[in-house]
């Protein structure tokens, strides 16, 4: 099996339609086939009543048909502010406890090669980061819906506790060439340092 360093993505999708599917929160572009980074959180992650507006604003400007200048470096700005309460680790960070981080990672590792391939990954300590892309009959919304539902009943069982565990929506964007390949890559490896987490084991 091909490391992840020595994997390629199938460009072919690049060719396909590509749908626009709304969720709770945010619009989801799909293709069939496509290549994705995806984030998904803890239900605890995220100080919800001070990033609830960022998020409707963030789905009213993805929404837009037509973005302006103006619109572009707000996503940025949206963007950033939510990366850096994932960072500062808010909740109960289930994923410090390696038991719980052992669980996520070998779920996201089983049917890698399977049923989607795996270039990058990232558990932190309340959130995850994947950069993926399903395979043959393989849907994104299947593949994600499986491991979550996966990691959460094995989460509870070892916490002996019940409830949800992730939120119920997942960010996922949609690449779409070779330069943001590499720069999601980069991303998702580098998250542990730029959070300061040294020497943190989850990542690859």
């Amino acid at each position: 099996m091909l490391t992840l360093e020595e994997r390629s993505p199938d460009w072919s999708y690049a060719w396909r339609e590509i749908h626009k599917r709304e969720g709770p929160r945010l619009p989801h572009w799909t293709v069939d086939r496509g290549l994705y980074h995806v984030c998904f959180r803890l239900v605890d992650s995220l100080p919800m009543i001070k990033v609830g507006n960022l998020l409707d604003e963030r789905s009213f400007l993805l929404a837009k048909p037509t973005k302006t200048e103006k619109d572009r470096f707000r996503l940025i700005q949206i963007s950033r502010s939510l990366d850096k309460y994932l960072d500062i680790g808010w909740g109960e960070c289930h994923m410090r406890d390696n038991r719980i981080a052992n669980i996520v990672c070998s779920s996201i590792r089983h049917f890698d090669s399977e049923r989607y391939d795996l270039f990058a990954w990232c558990i932190m300590p309340n959130h995850v980061h994947l950069v993926i892309q399903p395979t043959a009959s393989f849907t994104l919304e299947g593949v994600m819906h499986s491991i979550k539902s996966f990691t959460a009943n094995e989460i509870n069982r070892v916490l002996d506790r019940s409830g949800p565990v992730w939120m119920k929506e997942s960010f996922d964007h949609l690449i779409r060439s070779e330069a943001s390949f590499h720069r999601h890559l980069t991303y998702v490896r580098k998250n542990p340092e730029k959070a300061g987490l040294i020497d943190w084991p989850w990542v690859g």
